[in-house]
């Protein structure tokens, strides 16, 4: 099933967006399948719980499932809720230990549009269920708003919610205890673009009082300081500015460092954006199944999966990969830190003899982190040069030449380049010290 805004809106407007976003690297059995739904199955967010669950809201039904993600089987995702007078659902977020704010609302996958007025906002209590089945009540009618989509809790112990709405291009601040909603933020940064299709600021969380978002159809990823108390908590404390162009990201979660994993589903791509803008593709393409859909990311709470970044699709309902058919939902399961290992000691041997005027003839044979670049081996120049280029790796140039220097990547803090470089690069049986 192909959808009218696929065959026309996505190869007119998002063409620039998508070819814009950098090479991804090759496919890595770092990412599996974790769950499969069945066909024609949207999973549009997930959150988990301390106990490790996943909590999985679905867009194609107004439906809530709950997935043992470290020892799932075929069949076991639980549905715990379907939700009245709506059609799907989109945010999820935590408002208090094992208690999770949930919007339902009308969204049309045939002609990608929303109905205005028909978002609420339900809260799921586990503390209050029964045989680990949540006691389920609504916490208000978004009446004002057009599409809720992504949410976030504004900090910890808040009573507020931050909505993004994709189409008015806007946050609202839900108070959950009293129902209270208004406007908080807005900028043109937060606007859709004009088009057939209105979808704006899409996914949104706090890390280190900001609000981060992506806005989908103009492919950026944003920022703005706010306030986390008082009456005026949620508002703008600083100016807003775009972190990356980074194409059409959807939802995201953030690591421990401020780096944010933002999926992509119309370029089917997980990728990287550190907290000062380097873009980074970890996986997949526009050519590739293995992230295809992608709409939302949270990190593991387990000692067992604190490192895995549970990634979930829509199946491909939104456009599929050239030659291959619409397949249920996924939850895929990413581990980080071998997706990671995989972008910086990517296997290119490199062999540098460098002057005899100042070491000797010196043979050099170690991984180069670099994906994409030019390496000049030529045996007849009398001073080697080797250029590697790699947006986000601790190299981003290396130049050997008469004296040899190395140049760490500006991007990243030094004294963090000078562990590493001392870690894997060895003359011989000499650990090679920066400013040799």
């Amino acid at each position: 099933m192909v959808h009218f805004w696929q065959t026309i809106f996505l190869p007119v407007f998002l063409f620039n967006i998508v070819k814009a976003v950098p090479p991804p690297l090759p496919p890595n059995p770092a990412i599996h399948t974790t769950y499969e739904f069945p066909n024609e199955t949207w999973i549009e967010n997930i959150a988990v719980r301390s106990n490790g669950n996943l909590l999985l809201n679905l867009l194609s039904t107004p439906q809530l499932y709950q997935l043992q993600a470290l020892n799932p089987a075929p069949g076991s995702a639980k549905l715990l809720h379907t939700f009245p007078y709506a059609t799907g659902l989109t945010g999820i977020a935590e408002i208090q230990p094992d208690v999770f704010a949930v919007l339902a609302g009308n969204w049309s996958l045939g002609t990608f549009s929303t109905t205005p007025g028909s978002w609420s906002v339900w809260k799921v209590d586990f503390r209050r269920g029964r045989n680990n089945v949540p006691a389920v009540s609504k916490i208000t009618d978004l009446t004002k708003a057009s599409f809720a989509n992504g949410m976030t809790l504004l900090t910890p112990g808040s009573p507020y919610l931050l909505i993004a709405d994709s189409v008015l291009g806007v946050v609202w601040r839900l108070d959950y205890l009293t129902s209270e909603y208004e406007i908080i933020l807005e900028s043109p940064l937060m606007l859709p673009p004009p088009g057939p299709v209105l979808l704006g600021i899409n996914g949104i969380h706090v890390f280190d009082s900001s609000v981060y978002f992506t806005n989908s159809f103009q492919g950026l990823f944003g920022r703005v300081p706010v306030k986390l108390y008082g009456p005026d908590a949620g508002t703008a404390a600083g100016d807003y500015v775009v972190v990356a162009n980074n194409g059409v990201g959807d939802d995201f979660a953030f690591d421990k460092e401020g780096n944010a994993y933002i999926t992509q589903g119309p370029s089917d791509a997980l990728e990287l954006v550190t907290p000062k803008g380097v873009v980074t593709v970890l996986a997949g393409n526009v050519n590739s199944t293995i992230l295809e859909g992608d709409t939302a990311a949270s990190f593991g709470r387990t000692k067992w999966d604190e490192n895995v970044l549970y990634v979930v699709t829509n199946g491909g309902i939104a456009g599929t990969v050239q030659g291959t058919q619409i397949t249920g939902g996924k939850v895929l399961a990413v581990d980080v830190k071998a997706l990671l290992s995989t972008l910086y000691y990517k296997r290119v041997f490199i062999y540098i003899n460098m002057s005899p005027s100042t070491y000797g003839e010196t043979l050099i044979k170690r991984e180069l982190p670099v994906s994409e670049g030019e390496l000049n081996e030529s045996p007849n120049m009398p001073s080697r040069q080797i250029a590697a280029f790699q947006a986000d790796s601790p190299f981003r140039y290396l130049r050997l030449s008469e004296p040899p220097f190395l140049q760490p990547n500006p991007a990243m803090e030094f004294e963090t380049w000078l562990k590493w470089f001392k870690s894997v690069w060895f003359i011989e049986n000499k650990c090679l010290e920066a400013g040799d």
